[in-house]
């Protein structure tokens, strides 16, 4: 499949004690590299996207949201629903004579 949820790159470097001020350099600079990698590799997947798979996938999106969309209405009107069915409360609380 073309769209994955994940994407990986890995680098390994040694950290020198005795030289932690390059040891923080080329960790920088591996981050950077790693960085570049990664969005290569995204662009690479983006530009193997035909059009017909994009409108598919934009399809699926929109009937997921819709879905959710209409479900969490549903989940709002069960709750109006459930809330006047308890019994009210009057808002005057009378005390009890002594």
């Amino acid at each position: 499949m073309l769209l994955q949820n994940q994407q990986e790159v890995q680098s390994v470097y040694a950290q020198d004690q005795s030289n932690l001020g390059g040891s923080e350099q080329e960790a920088a600079q591996q981050t950077v590299e790693l960085r570049q990698r990664l969005i290569r590799n995204l662009l690479q997947h983006l530009q193997m996207i035909t059009p017909q798979q994009l409108e598919q996938l934009q399809q699926t999106a929109q009937a997921k949201a819709d879905a959710e969309a209409k479900a969490a209405a549903e989940a709002a009107a069960a709750a109006r629903e459930a809330e006047l069915a308890q019994p009210q409360q009057s808002p005057l609380q009378l005390l009890p004579r002594e």
